[in-house]
């Protein structure tokens, strides 16, 4: 069952990646160089096996990761690196993250995938967003 920590720690790694990335282009984007871009870490876990230690510490790391996303999300928002092109609503809504409910492996890695596609999905989107905004 170490995959599944291996696999949520490297799975949110990847997605603290972009949004690092993704601060500093709203940086450059914006010549905001007073905004400083955050150091995103996930939680270790020095567990064995699985068990509820595991997945109330899976459900945290969660949780921060749709922090953090959000957070990102909002400064977006309020610097207009938005959708102009959208009918309605331009502003970009938060992330939210799903959890397991069960332990099951497949049903945790399915949901699992889907919260972290559509995380990348929604930070490439922001990133569109910014370069559109950069006139790249």
């Amino acid at each position: 069952m170490m995959d599944l920590i291996g696999y949520v720690t490297s799975s949110i790694t990847a997605v603290y990646q972009k949004i690092a990335y993704l601060y500093q282009l709203e940086i450059e984007v914006n010549d905001d160089y007073e905004l400083s871009v955050p150091t995103l870490a996930v939680e270790e876990c020095h567990e064995t096996a699985l068990n509820r230690n595991v997945r109330l510490w899976m459900f945290r790391v969660l949780k921060c990761m749709a922090h953090d996303i959000n957070n990102l999300v909002t400064l977006y928002n309020k610097q207009q690196l938005i959708d102009w092109d959208a009918d309605g609503e331009p502003l970009t809504p938060p992330y939210s993250v799903v959890m397991p409910t069960s332990l099951t492996f497949s049903e945790i890695n399915t949901v699992l995938d889907d919260d972290f596609k559509r995380a990348l999905e929604l930070l490439g989107q922001l990133e569109r967003y910014a370069n559109d905004m950069k006139g790249d």
